[in-house]
């Protein structure tokens, strides 16, 4: 900008200045040299006179200026080449050059002290330097809890209607551990610059796994949903391989293959496994819906097992008997096995009781004031339940099971009984570890 240091005293007055047009970088060719019909630049040289009055505005002429180019001027302001930009054009050359980057184990399923073997395949379009190609295996629980309060507020305006507001609070109470991580490079080492050439090309790998490890788990949700109070949560043990690069000193490239890890859980060495099981509930009921003073007699419930611990597939034989001395009939009597989850996030702890199985429903009529009723429930395969404790060894998650019986009674009031009776899960080869896509949720409310 130049400012006149002229007086404008007289009626006709004049004012002989310059400006200097900047570099080409800090203006651009009218038009941007033709072409673009969204963006139109044009230049005007601009005079601006102040006058000396409360109610006039400054006074504004332009004049159309055509600005042209030059060969020896820089038209484009040059950018410091920066470790930033170097990485984004390996990262887009790497992206553009790789056709294939997997690992493939030799199974997906294993025990404690096997040995995880396979391959990476890297297939090239056209050759790159890398830092090296690393493979680790990890392992590890995980438990989300999820806690949702709604809380609604009404007040009145001073013409005397109400308004209602709703707020929603969200609560996470996340916890991990780890079990296992085992790092490695299948080519190169991290630090040394590595030439990747066409074609492809197969990197062989082995870990060794420890003689003890706590069992592969999978319990997922769904979306957690909005506009109500609830508690929602997610407990799992993964195992999986972590395939990756190093470009530029970053991890580039990375994906998850993940497996499948069972755990020794040999009944015969566990000493409550081959022990009956037994478990006994008394129930009191109102007469009345209307009070609660008036109490009937017990209702006696108890279930025996023949022992406790059962693999994948077994049958497990019971025996129910119902001794009845209140009032109220019985109306229906059905058995289901439930694993009870226990997720101890970081300041909460929840636990909630997940239905395993087939729902066996008793055809029998209790009638008599003690009754007895024998069933047979199939322990579902592995993979669909998973051995107590996960084998042992977890601490933010723990797996029990139970024979849960339920009774209902005639009543409006009585709701359900039911008594539960612990059962052992063991292992036994063969089994699924690997999660399947559909997700199951553990906070169903």
């Amino acid at each position: 900008m130049v400012e006149s240091s002229q007086q404008f005293t007289g009626e006709d007055e004049n004012w002989r200045g310059e400006l200097v047009i900047p570099q080409e970088g800090g203006v651009y060719p009218s038009k941007l040299g033709g072409g673009c019909h969204i963006i139109d630049v044009d230049y005007f040289v601009k005079v601006v006179a102040q006058v000396q009055s409360c109610c006039k505005a400054d006074l504004e002429v332009f004049s159309s200026i055509i600005i042209g180019t030059c060969r020896t001027a820089a038209g484009i302001r040059k950018v410091p080449f920066s470790p930033i930009t170097s990485l984004e054009f390996a990262r887009a050359k790497i992206i553009m050059s790789v056709e294939a980057f997997e690992v493939i184990p030799d199974k997906l399923e294993y025990w404690p002290g096997e040995t995880v073997r396979g391959k990476v395949v890297l297939k090239v379009k056209s050759g790159f330097q890398t830092q090296g190609i690393f493979l680790n295996l990890k392992g590890g629980a995980t438990a989300n809890i999820v806690e949702q309060i709604v809380r609604r507020s009404t007040r009145k305006s001073i013409g005397g209607r109400s308004h209602s507001t709703s707020r929603v609070y969200t609560n996470r109470f996340d916890n991990s551990e780890s079990f296992l991580s085992m790092n490695s490079f299948v080519a190169g080492d991290g630090r040394t610059l590595l030439n990747l050439r066409d074609g492809e090309t197969s990197y062989p790998f082995s870990f060794q796994l420890p003689s003890r490890l706590v069992s592969s788990y999978y319990r997922c949700n769904g979306e957690i949903p909005l506009g109500w109070n609830f508690i929602q949560g997610t407990g799992q043990v993964s195992y999986y391989l972590e395939l990756g690069m190093i470009v530029a000193g970053k991890a580039e490239h990375v994906s998850q293959k993940v497996i499948g890890v069972h755990t020794n859980l040999d009944l015969n060495i566990v000493p409550d496994a081959t022990q009956p099981g037994e478990a006994e509930v008394t129930k009191i009921f109102c007469n009345s819906c209307a009070c609660c003073c008036c109490q009937s007699g017990p209702l006696v419930l108890k279930v025996r097992t023949d022992k406790r611990g059962y693999l994948p597939g077994e049958s497990i034989a019971f025996d129910f008997e119902a001794n009845n001395k209140s009032n109220k009939t019985i109306k229906q009597v059905s058995a289901q096995l439930v694993e009870a989850v226990t997720l101890n996030g970081q300041g909460r702890t929840e636990r909630v009781s997940i239905p395993v199985g087939g729902l066996l429903v008793s055809d029998h009529q209790f009638v008599g004031e003690v009754d007895n009723w024998r069933g047979e429930l199939i322990v579902p395969k592995e993979g669909e339940v998973y051995p107590t404790k996960l084998g042992g060894g977890c601490s933010i998650i723990e797996v029990d099971y139970f024979l849960e019986i339920k009774v209902q009674v005639q009543g409006c009031c009585n709701g359900d009984s039911e008594v539960l009776s612990s059962i052992i899960i063991g292992t036994c080869r063969g089994a699924a570890r690997v999660p399947s896509t559909k997700s199951k949720s553990l906070f169903e409310f």
